[in-house]
C-alpha cells in the first residue's frame, strides 16, 4: 500500500529529478524556439539582400544593354555614312570620268574644226 506518508527519500530525489528534467526540456524548447526565431529572420535578411543584389544586377545588365544599343546604333550609322560616301566617291569618279571624256571629245572637236582659228 502507497499512501503520502510511505514516501520514501528515493521518491523525493526522483521527484527533484523529474522537476529538473521537465526544466531542461522547457530550456531546451525555449533555446530551440530561439534559434528557429533567429533562423527565421537571418533568413529574411537574406532574402531581402538578395532581392536587392537581384535588382542592382537587372539595373546594371539594363544599362549595359542600353549602352550596348546605343553603340550598335552609332557603329551602324557610320558604317551608312561610310557607304554613302563610298557610292559618292565612286559616283563621282564615275562622274569625272564622263567629264573628262566629254571635255576631250569637245577639245577634239575645236581642234578639228579650227582651222588655224583662235577660238
Amino acid at each position: 500500500m502507497s499512501t503520502d506518508s510511505s514516501r520514501t527519500p528515493s521518491d523525493a530525489v526522483n521527484g527533484q529529478a523529474v522537476k529538473r528534467v521537465l526544466e531542461a526540456e522547457r530550456a531546451a524548447k525555449k533555446a530551440e524556439e530561439r534559434c528557429e526565431q533567429r533562423a527565421r529572420e537571418l533568413i529574411r535578411k537574406a532574402q531581402i539582400r538578395a532581392q536587392r543584389i537581384e535588382q542592382r544586377c537587372d539595373r546594371r545588365i539594363a544599362h549595359i544593354h542600353m549602352r550596348c544599343s546605343q553603340r550598335l546604333a552609332e557603329h551602324s550609322r557610320a558604317s551608312a555614312r561610310a557607304d554613302r560616301d563610298a557610292q559618292q566617291a565612286v559616283q563621282a569618279s564615275s562622274m569625272d570620268g564622263e567629264a573628262i571624256a566629254l571635255a576631250i571629245e569637245k577639245l577634239a572637236a575645236v581642234l578639228s574644226d579650227a582651222d588655224g582659228e583662235d577660238v
